[in-house]
């Protein structure tokens, strides 16, 4: 009776101890992020330039976050990691020999103008950290569904070259999901880039910082008689932004769905059809004849 209730004992501890490594390895688990740090640092230096102090210059944002500076005030830059300032301050357009070589200095000084040993000059950041992080083709699917959930019922005039294939998908989207018809303006804004602000119903891009106001959207059609113009979502973007880019931007996570799609769609085949299958058998046919006559 004894050893029987050690071993239960045992087993108890050894089914306790078993259960604390399980949950240690859930919280570990839920804890471990998946964000990207180098990325989201460039993100906070690219959020720090707008129109008000980054206009008129001869480089995009993004060049000068990929080499870690920053916004400091209008007309100087700071890098985040020496901390070295540089003036981007330009002679004006009449004078046109100045200006065209201040250009060229300001492109060399992005490289130039940081300490020696910055972590910028040693070690750049790929080009991937300033393209779109787009979702997974498993994760794509699920991600549209939820962003296109996640704003309120708009009504807007949509006109851009690809709308009617954006339509096309969105269709598709209705059939094999919890979407409605009345989330297609939703479901536009989140597949080309922009993220609702609820509370102040601003759309938003994570990119370039781009706020707008949707708040007359949420009226209908018409505001005070008139209709609403037509509203282009790629062109609200800042001109120089990533989801705008046709190969790496907005466009990429179409054709995934697109091809999600078709792939959903098209019908399952069979290894052979009665036709190829017809024809292998008269083939073969045809071959033991031969072989029947040689012999």
């Amino acid at each position: 009776m004894k050893s029987r209730s050690t071993n239960s004992l045992e087993m108890s501890n050894s089914d306790r101890k078993r259960s604390l490594d399980t949950d240690v390895i859930q919280r570990l688990c839920s804890e471990t992020s998946t964000v990207d740090p180098i990325r989201e640092a460039f993100l906070k230096r690219l959020q720090t330039f707008d129109v008000f102090n980054w206009s008129g210059k001869p480089i995009d944002p993004p060049q000068c976050a990929k080499y870690g500076w920053e916004i400091a005030e209008k007309d100087v830059l700071k890098c985040s990691a020496c901390r070295n300032y540089l003036s981007v301050e330009l002679p004006p357009l009449s004078e046109r020999e100045n200006y065209n070589q201040a250009c060229k200095q300001l492109k060399s000084h992005l490289v130039s103008k940081h300490s020696k040993f910055c972590l910028y000059v040693i070690n750049p950041i790929p080009d991937r950290v300033y393209e779109i992080s787009h979702p997974t083709k498993t994760e794509l699917f699920t991600c549209i569904v939820k962003e296109s959930s996640s704003f309120d019922q708009l009504s807007v005039n949509f006109k851009f070259t690809e709308l009617k294939e954006v339509e096309e998908v969105f269709d598709w989207l209705v059939e094999k999901s919890k979407l409605t018809t009345a989330d297609k303006t939703s479901y536009i804004f989140a597949l080309t880039g922009w993220t609702y602000v609820k509370e102040n119903q601003l759309a938003r891009c994570d990119y370039c910082n781009r706020k707008w106001l949707l708040e007359k959207f949420t009226r209908g059609d018409e505001i005070d008689g008139e209709e609403c113009s037509f509203v282009d979502p790629l062109s609200q973007h800042q001109c120089w932004c990533a989801w705008r880019n046709l190969e790496k931007g907005w466009h990429v996570q179409l054709e995934q769905l697109q091809l999600m799609r078709n792939s959903f769609d098209s019908p399952k085949k069979t290894r052979l059809d009665t036709s190829s299958y017809a024809s292998l058998i008269d083939g073969m046919r045809n071959v033991r004849q031969l072989l029947n006559g040689k012999n």
